[in-house]
């Protein structure tokens, strides 16, 4: 039985379609570049954090604790400050003792407020840095299996060697595991966008200030690029 021309042609018109939503489904699900050499990829972490938008948003909201905690520490600072000047102001007398009684006592308590917040904003900041990791850590894992690498590192073959003392010179020389890797093996991008892709899909967004921060730096110069004089 032959096909009427307008019923064929919605026909192909469909399987088009159909090859289109695919295309863009499989697009949208991350297509890593095919395994380096030996199998082996490396990643630099320094590249691979800065280029989260996780790590930009959790560093938004980290200025925004901190802020919160410099809030409560002024408020402080000011009532210890007009005690203080009462003080100052006072005759000798049962007054003027009570005066600095209290405000000896604002004085202990904004010392230990201020220890306890710094200790709490650090402990913020390493929870953040430690969660990442944990991601970054278990994306390779994943995106290893996916594109079939044997193997994910981390590679340092950045890392300046200091224009300090001696023992600085030495420590780092010393550390450093990689002097050179040929950029074939290097997946930090892809990974970045797998993490990307995954932090969107699940709700996550990056703040207005952290945009315009990434605006704002400078482009990346091309690795072996000459410097200006």
């Amino acid at each position: 039985m032959k096909m009427s021309r307008p019923f064929g042609a919605i026909l192909l018109l469909l399987a088009a379609v159909g090859t289109l939503t695919l295309t863009w489904k499989a697009g949208a699900r991350f297509d890593p570049k095919p395994s380096p050499p030996n199998g082996m990829a490396v990643i630099d972490l320094t590249r691979a954090f800065e280029g989260l938008d996780e790590k930009n948003a959790k560093e938004s909201e980290l200025r925004e604790y901190k802020l919160k905690l410099e809030t409560e520490m002024k408020k402080m600072k000011e009532t210890y400050d007009g005690e203080k000047s009462k003080f100052d102001a006072l005759p000798d007398g049962q007054e003027k003792k009570d005066s600095f009684e209290r405000a000896r006592k604002l004085a202990i308590q904004l010392e230990l407020e201020n220890r306890f917040s710094t200790q709490k904003l650090d402990e913020a900041t390493a929870d953040t840095f430690r969660s990442l990791y944990a991601k970054i850590a278990d994306a390779s894992a994943r995106l290893a299996k996916q594109a079939g690498y044997t193997m994910v590192v981390s590679t340092d073959e950045k890392v300046v060697i200091p224009q300090t003392g001696t023992d600085d010179v030495k420590r780092t020389i010393s550390l450093k595991r990689f002097v050179f890797v040929d950029p074939v093996h290097d997946v930090t991008d892809d990974l970045v966008r797998m993490l990307n892709v995954e932090y969107k899909s699940a709700g996550g967004t990056v703040p207005a200030s952290a945009k315009a921060d990434e605006k704002a730096k400078p482009a990346a110069k091309p690795a072996g690029a000459p410097k200006k004089n």
